[in-house]
Order: structure tokens, then C-alpha cells, then sequence
């Protein structure tokens, strides 16, 4: 960071000024005032040495304090801090800008008054909460812990399920302001050279103030930022990021966070769920296809029901038209209007049920859509059919695992029935056809979104909408392109 002088400021000496001075404790204490958590601890030992202890009361844990430093310093007569104190790691500071980057972190700064030097003890407080189950990505069988907001404890979940020297852990420090820590994680010798690289050099690139979240990130990685569909997958279940790692991709941990990002993904990986490994190979290839099937139904079942009361009449059985328009006679708006107040009063309903406290939200939900439901039909302002028809793609939603293409698909529909408002059915097949030129452009990490049907890998084809049994799934993802694309117990060796 540089910090330049404010030709235009007054005389009083502003942080940015102060920090080109000489490292000393009057300069600290300046540097530091108006700050109610900082503090200051004088020590004079029965050996003759003195000492200033500095630190922010906020973020250090007192206790140890106390009895790590305080405590050996002042029983210690071995004539310096390293020798004093030799059960933690102890830092000689020798500039003023590390000195204020250890204090705002969690360190305490040492002055040893009688030999003039600056040391740094690291000794956070712990923050952290204790890991518990996923609430975003629950499953019935299978490990249900999850990652928290501490970086450290993360790559201890992850370094459990692979005890391995192979697992690297490359580290950055992002945001100019927030000095946010980001873990780059991934298996030498396996994960491609160019996907690393790829990434490495996205990361470099990153110029802001604050991270808070996965989010601000993959706002900055993404290969299309103008895309509604995700291109990183975010997931707080270590087994989920453990499985990506060991297919060859890379992992990104941002400290403050519980969500991690594996990449790169493809279209048909955001519909896998950790319960499809689970399950029978038979009944995880039948879920993962009702997912698909969700999709779809999610995308186009309102705008059929358009399409077909706009301009299809046709394509109903006589019978079906009749109750169709029976059911439209007394509605004031056309289907279009009709199928978009409908739509956007439940997502209303989801993002209200959403934000509510935890034991009303499941009420609102359920109470407020039979309500508003029931209401709409016999005000004549919905047809029972729409209703139908806009209950059961809101519960399809659902049926996606990646929230964030849930997401996707919905803002999606309501593109499709504007199309099949102005075009009926040929407005829904030109709207599928300009979607998968989309989905065709679209790279994460340079690597193909729609792999592996575009480039086709048959191979790959044994974990897509079919789940095949295990002992069948012996090669890694072509598309990701590993140094060593077998999973077999022979490729120990080849990992570098």
C-alpha cells in the first residue's frame, strides 16, 4: 500500500502521513488514538528490562496473553524477547507499516526499551463458531458438517479428508481496506498447469477496497460477467469441495465466509447433489433425472400455459380447451399479465418467507400461497390452471441443488413468457435456441460450460444425468484435463 501527503490538508498529521515516520512508540500511540480498544501494558522485570506491550483489546485474546507473554516476560531473565518467551512464535518488527499490519490483526507489539527493538507475537482472538450441520446443502445420509467463517479451521475440514502432501495451499491477500486472506487449494501433480495459471493470474488482477463475501469475488473471476448463470460453484459441505479437488479442479477459501468456490463447473454439474453418491446408482440416476426434468418444467410450464391460451389453441385435446376457457371467461387480463402477476406474487411469497424469522417463514409460506391462491381464483384475477401450473414450477425450482441456478431459472421464465406472450410456441423454441448459443459460449476457466456435450467426451458421459456405479467411474473428467486421469490406487506414484 502507498500513502502519499495531502498537499491540500492542514498541519495536523493525518494516518496516511504518519506512517512514513520512524517506527517508535510515540508514533504508534498517534497513530492509534481515538481507538477506545487500544491499549498500552508497561513491564519492568526484576532483571533490569523494560518493556511497552501494544495492542487492540478487540482482537487479541486477553487470557493468553496474560499467561504467554505477560507473565514469561516478567519471570524471564534471559536478556531478550525471543529467549524470554519461547513457546510461540516471536517477530522482530522493523518498520512502522508492519508494525501497524501486526497490531491490526491480532498481534501484540513488544518495544524492548533497553535493546530498541520491535517484536510481534501473534495471539488472536478466536472468533469462530463451532462447525455444524449444512444448512444450505442438507442431505439425509451422508457427513453432515460444514465449513464456518474461520479460513484456518476450513483447511483443517478439508485436510482430514485428504491427509496428502500433494494438497498445496497458495495464500493472498485481497482488498486494499479489508486486507481479506484467500486460500488458492489444489492437488499438485493432478489439477492442469493452465487452469492454475488461469487462475493465479485472475486473482493478481482483483483491484478493490472490501471482500465479505465468495460473491464479491466471482464477480471478478467470472469468464462472462453478463451471464445469469453461475460459473463458479459455491458450497459450504467439505466433502462437496474434497470431490472437486480430487477430480482436478481448484479451490478458492475467502476468510470471513462459509461458502467456498470450486471451479471450473459445467452446466450439468450445478444439477449433482452430494446424495446421488449416496443412494443406489439406479435411484441417484432417477433423482438426478427428475432435476433435470425440474428444470425444465421450471422454465416452461407458465409460458406454455401462454403460449397455448395466446395463440396455440390447437395444440389442446377439444375437451381440455373447453375447461381451459371455461376456467379464462371471467379473468379481466390477458394470459400474459395473468401468468406474470401469478408468478412474481410467489416469488414475492419465497423471498418474504426467506427473510422472516425462522419459525414464521415455513408458515408464510405454506399459509400465504393457499390464501393468495384461493384468493386470485375467486376474484377472477388467476384461472385455476395458471395457478396450477405456477404452484408446481415454483416446487420444481426447488428440485435444483445450486441455488444460485435456481435463481437463474426463474429470472429465465420470465423471459420465456414474455416471448411466448408476443410469439406463442415459437417464441418459447426461439427463446431454448438462443439459451443454448448461450450456454455454448459461455467458458469457466477457459474450459467449455456445456462439456461434456460440447466438446463431446463419451467417457464424461458416465456421470451427467446417468449416475454409474463407482467401481465404473475409474477416470477423472476429461474436460478438466488432470496430469493423471485415472482414480486407481496405481496412481499414487504418479503424483508428483
Amino acid at each position: 500500500m502507498i500513502f502519499r501527503r495531502n498537499s491540500l490538508s492542514s498541519n495536523k498529521k493525518s494516518t496516511s502521513d504518519s506512517v512514513t515516520e520512524n517506527l517508535s512508540a510515540e508514533t504508534i500511540e498517534n497513530l492509534f488514538s481515538n481507538m477506545a480498544d487500544f491499549n498500552k501494558i508497561n513491564l519492568n522485570t526484576p532483571g533490569g528490562n523494560e518493556y511497552t506491550l501494544h495492542f487492540l483489546k478487540s482482537l487479541i485474546n486477553v487470557d493468553q496473553l496474560n499467561l504467554t507473554v505477560i507473565l514469561p516476560l516478567l519471570h524471564g531473565n534471559k536478556g531478550s524477547v525471543p529467549l524470554s518467551i519461547g513457546s510461540i512464535e516471536v517477530t522482530e518488527i522493523d518498520t512502522l507499516h508492519k508494525a501497524m499490519e501486526n497490531l491490526l490483526t491480532g498481534s501484540i507489539l513488544i518495544e524492548d526499551i533497553v535493546q530498541e527493538k520491535y517484536w510481534s507475537i501473534v495471539i488472536p482472538r478466536d472468533l469462530s463458531r463451532s462447525i455444524d450441520t449444512s444448512q444450505q446443502e442438507s442431505i439425509l445420509y451422508g457427513p453432515n458438517d460444514s465449513f464456518v467463517e474461520q479460513i484456518d479451521q476450513n483447511i483443517t475440514l478439508i485436510r482430514r479428508r485428504l491427509p496428502i502432501a500433494q494438497l498445496k495451499c497458495k495464500d493472498f491477500t485481497i482488498g486494499s481496506m479489508s486486507k481479506t486472506k484467500l486460500y488458492l487449494i489444489y492437488i499438485d501433480g493432478l489439477v492442469d498447469s493452465e487452469i492454475l495459471i488461469t487462475m493465479e493470474e485472475k486473482i493478481r488482477n482483483i483491484d478493490y477496497d472490501v471482500f465479505l463475501n465468495t460473491s464479491d469475488i466471482t464477480s471478478f473471476l467470472d469468464d462472462n460477467k453478463n451471464s445469469l448463470f453461475p460459473q463458479y460453484q459455491l458450497s459450504d459441505r467439505p466433502d462437496v469441495i474434497v470431490s472437486a479437488l480430487s477430480s482436478g479442479k481448484i479451490s478458492l477459501i475467502l476468510d470471513g465466509t462459509p461458502f467456498v468456490i470450486a471451479a471450473p463447473i459445467t452446466f450439468f454439474e450445478l444439477f449433482q447433489s452430494p446424495e446421488d453418491y449416496v443412494h443406489r446408482w439406479l435411484v441417484g440416476s432417477f433423482l438426478r433425472t427428475i432435476r433435470f426434468i425440474a428444470f425444465l418444467i421450471t422454465l416452461l410450464l407458465v409460458p406454455a400455459y401462454v403460449a397455448i391460451t395466446t395463440y396455440n389453441y390447437e395444440m389442446l385435446p377439444l375437451q381440455s380447451l373447453i375447461i381451459v376457457l371455461t376456467y379464462r371467461s371471467d379473468v379481466p387480463f390477458n394470459p400474459v399479465i395473468e401468468a406474470f402477476l401469478m408468478t412474481l406474487t410467489l416469488e414475492i411469497l419465497k423471498e418474504g418467507s426467506l427473510r422472516m424469522p425462522s419459525k414464521i417463514g415455513p408458515s408464510l409460506g405454506v399459509v400465504g400461497g393457499i390464501v393468495i391462491g384461493q384468493a386470485a381464483i375467486d376474484s377472477g384475477i388467476a384461472s385455476p390452471v395458471l395457478v396450477v401450473c405456477v404452484a408446481i414450477s415454483g416446487l420444481a425450482s426447488f428440485l435444483v441443488p445450486n441455488y444460485l441456478m435456481t435463481n437463474s431459472s426463474k429470472l429465465i421464465q420470465f423471459i420465456f413468457i414474455g416471448l411466448a406472450g408476443l410469439w406463442g410456441s415459437f417464441g418459447i423454441i426461439l427463446g431454448l435456441l438462443f439459451l443454448g448459443i448461450h450456454l455454448n459460449s459461455l467458458t469457466s476457466l477457459d474450459r467449455s460450460y456445456i462439456a461434456p456435450l460440447a466438446p463431446f467426451y463419451s467417457k464424461d458421459w458416465k456421470d451427467v444425468i446417468i449416475r454409474s456405479p463407482v467401481q465404473f467411474m475409474k477416470t477423472r473428467p476429461e474436460y478438466l484435463q488432470t496430469q493423471n486421469k485415472n482414480r486407481t490406487s496405481s496412481t499414487k506414484e504418479n503424483i508428483k
